[in-house]
């Protein structure tokens, strides 16, 4: 794991920070998420249809690149810093490519509430594992295997959810809105995929 950090050097305050995580889980180690796809039902007695999302757990061992850690201090925002801390990273990955994989990810952080709850997590996460968001967050620092042990393997239906939690599911944050910007404009695009976590 490497962590870039932007101080002020007159002050000795720290600006902001970004890190890089080598590789992202691996081999008998995978890094989780939900693949999300359309399901399309026709009847045609009624002559009418739906369409629904649903999420499937996913188990990816390839052991990717993640980038993530860009936080900025609010007084250091609109200045171009975030840019050059994010940008920084992607000039290490050049500088040193060995130590990374070919694939990079970015997990960008969830619409949190007032109180820091995360809809996803308290309508769907919180169903099958009876943790908080921040308790089930914190675990998964050291170990993730309770995620594939008591989260369902089968596809779940998201309309099943109600729409403060479906409305949630692949939007960031609105103070993360910048930093998704900026990596779609070097070539990043959302997947489909959405962290059980964030």
């Amino acid at each position: 794991q490497f962590m870039f950090i932007l101080e002020d050097t007159e002050t000795g305050v720290c600006l902001g920070t970004s890190q890089i995580m080598a590789h992202m889980g691996g081999p008998g180690n995978p890094n989780f998420s939900f693949k999300l796809t359309r399901r399309e039902f026709f009847s045609k007695s009624l002559q009418t249809g739906t369409s629904h999302i649903v999420a499937k757990l996913y188990a990816d061992e390839s052991g990717p690149t993640e980038i993530g850690g860009l936080i900025l201090q609010p007084a250091s925002r609109g200045h171009r810093l975030g840019r050059f801390l994010s940008l920084i990273r992607f000039h290490f990955i050049g500088l040193h490519r060995a130590l990374f994989a070919d694939r990079v990810i970015a997990e960008m952080m969830a619409p949190i509430t007032l109180d820091g709850q995360n809809m996803l997590w308290e309508y769907l996460g919180r169903r099958f594992i009876p943790l908080s968001y921040t308790e089930a967050d914190k675990h998964c620092q050291r170990s993730r295997e309770f995620i594939s042990a008591l989260l369902p393997p089968e596809d779940i239906y998201l309309s099943l959810l109600p729409p403060e939690a479906r409305d949630v599911v692949g939007r960031v944050h609105e103070e993360t809105v910048p930093a998704r910007k900026r990596l779609e404009k070097l070539g990043f695009r959302y997947k489909d995929a959405v962290d059980p976590f964030d």
